[in-house]
Order: structure tokens, then sequence, then C-alpha cells
């Protein structure tokens, strides 16, 4: 009877602790989400600012994260995507710059932390100017 009563007990424990997994899963792939609908808003952050916005949306999810531990690096880059490439093709200029973040963070089951690497680059066009101000630019210095 004892023998009975450890085993459900077991099987209870080990069921409420997969659980348990799987939901550190799923709040770490919702914050996976909100954090790739970020980078696509990422034109007109400065590095502060969008680090700001990483923290309230792991707060949003339940994750705690401190801005020492958030690396954001935002960079001017000479590589560019097939839209820079199209622009360029019609005398536009287009200046992109490149956006980095990079941090971990635990979610804790039952005092066990389990770790999740973020490692996450975009490039963005961050100006594009049109073709007649290049061209008057241009004009501008053979003058």
């Amino acid at each position: 009877m004892v023998k009975k009563i450890l085993l459900v007990l077991i099987v209870v424990v080990l069921g409420h602790a997969g659980y348990q997994v799987i939901k550190s899963y799923e709040v770490s792939e919702s914050f996976s989400d909100d954090l790739d609908t970020l980078m696509l808003t990422v034109r007109g952050y400065t590095e502060d600012t969008f680090r700001e916005q990483v923290i309230a949306r792991a707060e949003r999810n339940g994750i705690e994260l401190t801005p020492d531990r958030v690396s954001v690096r935002i960079e001017d880059t000479a590589v560019g995507g097939f839209g820079s490439r199209v622009l360029s093709g019609t005398g536009a200029a287009v200046h992109n710059k490149q956006i980095a973040l990079d941090f971990n963070y635990q979610i804790p089951v039952y005092g066990i932390p389990l770790t999740h690497s973020v490692h996450r680059t975009k490039i963005f066009a961050a100006e594009i100017v049109s073709p007649s101000a290049v061209q008057e630019e241009q004009i501008r210095q053979t003058e």
C-alpha cells in the first residue's frame, strides 16, 4: 500500500514538473515572438530606448531582466538587403544600420533555473534620400 502511494506521489510530482517545464518554454516562445515584433519596429529607437522596450516586454511575459544584462548595439553598416539594392538602383541613397541584441535570462522551475539565450541581429534602412535630393547634392559638390 505504501509503495502504491509513493508511486502515485512520484507520478504526480513528475507530471507537475513536466507541466512547469512546458509552461516555461511557452513563456520563452511568447517572449521570442514579442522580440521579433519589436525588431520589426526598430527604426527611431536609440540603444537605451530599445533596451527599455526589451525589458518592458520581458516583464509583460513574467521574465525579470535588468538593464545591465541586456546588450544592445546600433551601428552603421554598408551591408543592405534586397530593398536597399533596389532603391540604390533608382538613384536613392540608403543609409543602413544594424541592431544587435544579446542577453541571457532564466526561468526557474522548482528552483532550478532554465537558461535561455537571445542573440538577434537585424539590418534596417535608417534613412532613405530621394533620387532628386541625391542628384542636387552631387550638383552642389561639382560646382
